[in-house]
């Protein structure tokens, strides 16, 4: 599976594309557990107009994996040390997205932190 994997930091125009696989993952794995409250209060956190702001600002950046073309994963720090967001699709869950997704943002943040410090 690994030729055939892209993970990149998500576009504006990938943004409703990955919210919408964040929001079914959350209803189908971590919904059940929230009271209907927490439900809305996740459903506005995600919605586009805000998480765009976010990412235009660079308050979030937004990660996504791609298997042959079709986005299976998606991961969003805020600001780049603080994951916000991991979700993967069921049908692609324990395949090592979420570990890899999770790895390229450690690897940003070192980046990041290398060309901050001057290390």
């Amino acid at each position: 599976m690994d030729a055939q994997k892209e993970i990149r930091k998500l576009a504006a125009d990938d943004l409703s594309e990955a919210l919408q696989l964040v929001w079914e993952g959350f209803l189908e794995f971590e919904a059940p557990e929230y009271a209907p409250e927490g439900i809305a209060e996740f459903r506005d956190y995600i919605q586009l107009s805000s998480i765009s702001k976010m990412a235009a600002s660079k308050k979030m950046t937004l990660w996504g994996c791609y298997v042959q073309g079709k986005l299976v994963g998606v991961i969003a720090t805020a600001p780049l040390n603080h994951v916000s967001l991991l979700f993967v699709s069921k049908q692609f869950h324990r395949q090592g997205i979420a570990r890899a997704l999770y790895q390229t943002v450690v690897a940003e943040a070192a980046a990041a932190a290398e060309e901050d410090f001057g290390w």
